[in-house]
């Protein structure tokens, strides 16, 4: 077994999964021999976990942007990086709704994770389907009408497993030798390394102005006051191409809706693209535009 840093998984992803399903079926808040560094966030959700530091692998890795259910893309996406078991994939979390094939996305996701390939983040579209799956009444929106029923067509067993799996993911992870931070809206460095729920909260669902505009909550803009050492790599909010600012980077080049996907390969400062073969939803506002902070694509 890999050695691990502190405030972190000490198991294997089945394992793991094996475990909050105990959680779940006995509601205890602890697992005996588990070493999570967890939070209890909400009623019905067994296993929370602010981080996890992986700060002892230096990578290389290739960090793609929100999925979103594009399993044709995600495919086409790895064939073009290539199977170096050199690297490691890290996904910035949405791996679900709105796009054809959800199930498909978890399945892939998870083995890539379970087998040691890959690291994942929890988003919040990962987060409100597995609260979903496990009977909690949410509103049907934002894809997830669809996305419950592209799962009511697989087991019983696969829905279970697909929850556990992404209701245990981290809400952010460190990564070379704390060089690197992964979180799916972002994270300001106040929380980085944080084991509070609130940590966990923002990285997942980022944090909003209290303001609405005619599309709806306005977000606020961390990465303008970002000041910190790590690189944090994030998505969540879709821009027309990958952008830097203060020492951040968003990945979310909007897929689903038509833009593109983007993967980032740390350390090398490269972008891979793949265009969707379709715009498989409507996007909620118009992408963040243009400006000079947009990041030079590398064609490949």
């Amino acid at each position: 077994m890999s050695r691990r840093g502190p405030f972190c998984r000490t198991i294997r992803v089945g394992r793991r999964r094996r475990a909050c399903d105990a959680l779940w079926a006995t509601g205890s808040g602890i697992l005996k021999g588990v070493s999570l560094h967890t939070t209890l966030l909400r009623p019905n959700v067994p296993v929370s976990i602010s981080f996890e530091d992986h700060s002892y692998d230096a990578g290389p890795f290739d960090i793609l942007g929100d999925i979103h259910g594009c399993i044709d893309e995600l495919r086409e996406m790895l064939a073009l990086l290539g199977d170096d078991p050199g690297r490691k994939l890290v996904f910035v979390g949405d791996l679900v709704d709105r796009g054809p094939s959800t199930p498909e996305v978890v399945k892939l996701v998870s083995s890539l994770v379970e087998a040691g390939r890959a690291y994942c983040v929890c988003g919040n579209h990962d987060l409100r389907l597995a609260r979903a799956l496990r009977g909690m009444g949410l509103p049907a929106a934002k894809g997830l009408t669809e996305t419950l029923g592209q799962m009511s067509q697989e087991t019983e067993e696969f829905r279970h497993e697909a929850a556990s799996f992404l209701e245990t993911q981290p809400g952010h992870l460190l990564l070379d030798h704390g060089r690197l931070l992964i979180a799916h809206a972002g994270l300001p460095e106040r929380f980085h390394r944080s084991p509070s729920a609130e940590a966990r909260e923002i990285a997942i669902h980022g944090q909003k102005t209290g303001e609405r505009d005619q599309f709806d909550h306005v977000r606020y803009p961390w990465a303008k006051d970002y000041r910190g050492t790590p690189l944090v790599v994030f998505g969540h909010t879709p821009v027309e191409q990958p952008v830097w600012e203060n020492n951040t980077l968003n990945l979310d080049t909007g897929c689903v809706f038509g833009g593109k996907l983007t993967a980032y390969r740390y350390p090398e400062r490269e972008f891979v693209t793949v265009t969707p073969r379709a715009q498989y939803s409507k996007a909620p506002r118009p992408f963040l535009p243009n400006d000079p902070r947009m990041a030079q694509m590398v064609a490949r």
